[in-house]
């Protein structure tokens, strides 16, 4: 019974690293793929710098325990 144990322990920690690397059959990327990834990554860049210009300018200083005081 303790080599049965034994036995399932290894397995269990054999077995993941026996798998090999993650995305092994991945095609390398293209060159359309690349322009198609650089494209979004400007646009979603200029989106988020027109967001932040968005966002009012705070003049009045925040103090939570204002009230308190």
């Amino acid at each position: 019974m303790k080599k049965l144990w034994s036995a399932l322990i290894l397995l269990a920690l054999i077995g993941p690293a026996a798998a090999g690397p993650h995305g092994k059959g991945k095609s390398p990327s293209s060159d359309a793929d690349q322009a198609a990834k650089a494209k979004k990554a400007k646009e979603t860049e200029r989106a988020y710098q027109e967001a932040l210009k968005k966002i009012p300018d705070s003049t009045k200083k925040q103090d939570p325990w204002g009230n308190m005081r």
